[in-house]
């Protein structure tokens, strides 16, 4: 391993780095995007029968889907999520 020359602490580079990929994440562009519990809270039923008709929405071309990524407030750490948003 490297002696870590021109650093003070050897894990300062490691935490820059850490924290410039993970602070941002990506995002969806524009208005509108909900994620999966934001849909499923305001129809108010459950997992299953959001999924059945988000499925069902995605396949009739109802809406659109964006795959991203977020800070997780449980964990503070990067974590996928999916975003949708209608088309109409």
């Amino acid at each position: 391993m490297g002696s870590g020359e021109g650093t003070d602490d050897p894990v300062d580079w490691v935490n820059s780095l850490e924290a410039q990929y993970t602070a941002k994440g990506k995002r969806p562009p524009g208005d509108n995007w909900l994620t999966f519990l934001e849909i499923q809270k305001t129809m108010g039923c459950g997992v299953c029968k959001a999924r059945r008709i988000l499925s069902k929405a995605k396949q009739d071309g109802e809406i659109e889907v964006f795959h991203g990524s977020l800070i997780s407030q449980t964990t503070g750490t990067l974590c996928r999520q999916i975003w949708y948003r209608s088309k109409s």
